[in-house]
């Protein structure tokens, strides 16, 4: 059997984790006990499970069968996404996937868009993992060809693309045709062999697909931030206190900065409190405040209550405070620069923080002469749309 020539194969790359999809009973149980040796079960998968085999270095991943019914199929990719999720945000190395077999049944010779759109949601963190579709009972030469086309074809058109590298027909167990001509297993050393291969490009891809997951989710984070100290500004911002003689909102923007500058790692860098002060100074300072409500004032035909002028204003420096601020660390996050760049950071703060003031609340103000009036309610919703909104 085949089988026997996998045995001593060796990964030199350490151990890499082979996530398993394709529909229910397309083989994916029959291909893991054919290459593990073993007839470990059964049982339809009902949940994501790795098994490990040692003598070729590698761990298969099976999972739920992705089923003709769209709910059934959804609940299926989701499980699989969970279990991605789960993995990286414990950091547990054991749960990233460095290949992808995609199982298609050789005997259904079509393949549904639905289950490559399924493949596509289910490895939608993993983009540029190698993906190999593995043709399971397919048996004779003419039907391995013919099937090779189908899919070629079906993966050329869909919109979103996967890193297809390679389509193997396999046959994992002897299958016997009218209990007269028996069909050798055939294709898992050719599998193996070439999955072993891509898999240091496959640890590449998983590397920069877990970066790019984290620094999708502090970005997330960072917004969350600003829009919560946006929210409060304008409310601190209506209070009736000449803003010009108050640092009313100095604290708030301190929380806001050391928050976002946490959710990038950088709160505990050499001069990162230097980095808070400057922004906080860029901010809140009374000549910054007074020199926009000046300005607006003298805008011909802005009739805006005191209150709710005071409120833009507030909103409109926070908000841009948390845009300059989550700028700033993400660059220094991502090794581009650092806390000590002072030159570079004050750049940053003059032009994104001090013209994004200006032209936000400029914004705003249109928006106010187009409708004529506004009330302070509808004060958070303006700069959020104008401020965060945009950034998203």
């Amino acid at each position: 059997m085949e089988l026997r020539l996998l045995i001593g194969k060796e990964n030199k790359m350490g151990n890499a984790n082979v996530i398993i999809l394709g529909a229910s009973g397309v083989g994916k149980t029959t291909l893991i006990n054919a290459v593990r040796g073993t007839d470990y079960k059964n049982e339809i998968t009902k949940d994501v499970t790795e098994y490990p085999c040692d003598e070729i270095g590698i761990s298969l991943v099976d999972t739920v069968g992705f089923e003709p019914n769209a709910r059934r199929r959804q609940t299926a990719i989701k499980k699989i996404q969970e279990w991605t999720k789960t993995g990286i945000k414990k950091g547990d190395e054991e749960r990233s996937i460095d290949a992808v077999w995609f199982c298609v049944d050789g005997t259904a010779r079509r393949l549904f868009d639905d289950y490559i759109e399924g493949l596509t949601k289910a490895i939608k963190v993993w983009k540029g993992v190698p993906v190999i579709v593995v043709i399971t009972k397919s048996y004779s030469e003419t039907e391995q060809e013919e099937n090779k086309d189908m899919i070629s074809m079906a993966f050329a058109k869909q919109k979103k693309p996967v890193n297809l590298k390679k389509i193997i027909p396999v046959v994992a167990s002897p299958f016997s045709i009218n209990n007269e001509y028996l069909v050798p297993a055939t294709g898992l050393d050719d599998l193996i062999d070439y999955t072993l291969e891509v898999i240091p490009e496959g640890k590449k891809a998983k590397e920069k697909a877990i970066a790019d997951f984290k620094l999708k989710r502090k970005r997330v984070w960072a917004q969350s931030i600003i829009a919560a100290s946006t929210g409060t500004a304008t409310t601190i911002g209506a209070i009736p206190v000449p803003f010009s003689d108050a640092l009313i909102l100095s604290p708030l923007e301190m929380i806001e900065i050391k928050g976002i500058s946490k959710v990038y790692e950088i709160e505990k860098s050499p001069d990162a409190d230097n980095v808070v002060q400057m922004l906080v100074e860029m901010g809140t300072a009374g000549a910054v405040a007074k020199a926009i409500l000046n300005g607006l004032k003298a805008i011909p035909g802005v009739q805006v209550a005191a209150d709710v002028l005071n409120a833009i204003v507030a909103g409109s420096i926070v908000a841009a405070i948390g845009e300059g601020s989550q700028i700033i660390y993400e660059q220094i996050y991502l090794g581009n620069k650092s806390v000590s760049d002072i030159e570079w950071i004050k750049k940053i703060v003059e032009s994104t923080v001090g013209n994004s003031i200006m032209a936000g609340v400029d914004e705003i103000i249109k928006t106010i002469q187009a409708k004529g009036k506004i009330e302070l309610s509808d004060v958070l919703m303006l700069v959020k749309k104008v401020f965060i909104d945009k950034k998203n």
